[in-house]
């Protein structure tokens, strides 16, 4: 027994590498990406590449890689595999790889939503007055995967456009910090905000905007026609915090970031190969489908 937990130990010495990332060669293994107690997995940032773990010649998405990712969002856990597809999407503005297949999986970092924070979604809000402190507010439960029409202009067949509005009241004495994490809202559809001072609406976009009381109101409007292109919508992180602490990204304290601790390979597994990074926050862990040493957790 004891030579082969020292063969398990030897397959899985780590790698270093610089940028914390963690990378899998091998598709026999998996990364299982998981959040502590009840967060929600809220972004994930891992891409496909050709070359060798630590020296990649062109990054980007498969269509299976696509898949994968977008199922993870909104759950505990979740499992990424190396896939088998060809490259599709470049991600480092590079076409070297375009219509081939990868060589390694690299999982930079993953995102969980905190412990406590509430997700609001627009398309049920829609009409409502925010009156929470903070919270996530996604376009619909399906995000990242595209909206429709139909999920917000329920009498879509009778209107051949609509507009749907949420509000946050703004209390006195506190400073309203909104951060769109993300945003594909494409023509003709368009989401605009503006306040109860100024109701001119303008375009919302990546970034943070803050506000003070003086705005009295926010309102985000989205507005959608039948010729909807649909896409994956929006993921915006909102608080309302005493002056002089408004922070640069409203989504910093309500998520937790987090690195690859270590990664496990099934044992006989000779081609995984890991580079190991740090954890910043939380409890989460990520592993392959192999067998680990009984009692002792992955090192971060």
């Amino acid at each position: 027994m004891f030579w082969i937990l020292a063969l398990i130990v030897f397959l899985t010495a780590p790698i270093l590498a610089a940028d914390g990332s963690s990378c899998m060669n091998s598709s026999k293994s998996r990364f299982n990406l998981s959040c502590s107690d009840d967060g929600k997995i809220f972004d994930i940032n891992v891409t496909a590449a050709l070359g060798n773990c630590g020296q990649s010649t062109c990054n980007g998405n498969t269509p299976h890689l696509i898949m994968q990712k977008l199922s993870c969002y909104w759950k505990n856990n979740c499992t990424i595999d190396l896939p088998n597809d060809i490259i599709v999407q470049t991600t480092d503005n590079s076409d070297k790889c375009t219509g081939t297949k990868p060589d390694i999986l690299v999982l930079y970092s993953w995102k969980c939503t905190s412990e406590s924070v509430q997700v609001y979604d627009f398309q049920e809000k829609t009409g409502s007055n925010m009156s929470f402190d903070r919270g996530i507010l996604r376009s619909h439960s399906r995000f990242p995967w595209d909206y429709f029409f139909s999920d917000f202009c329920t009498n879509s067949k009778s209107f051949s456009s609509c507009s749907r509005t949420v509000k946050f009241w703004l209390k006195p004495k506190y400073t309203f910090v909104i951060t769109v994490h993300k945003i594909n809202v494409t023509e003709p559809d368009s989401l605009t905000w503006y306040t109860k001072q100024d109701t001119t609406p303008r375009p919302v976009s990546m970034g943070t905007m803050t506000f003070d009381d003086s705005a009295e109101a926010i309102s985000l409007q989205l507005n959608l026609t039948e010729d909807s292109n649909g896409d994956s919508g929006f993921l915006i992180c909102y608080q309302s915090l005493s002056i002089g602490n408004a922070p640069k990204d409203a989504c910093t304290d309500l998520t937790t970031l987090h690195f690859n601790p270590q990664i496990l390979k099934s044992r006989g597994d000779k081609d995984a190969t890991k580079r190991k990074g740090g954890k910043k926050k939380g409890k989460n862990k990520t592993e392959t489908n192999g067998k680990q040493k009984s009692g002792k957790k992955p090192k971060g």
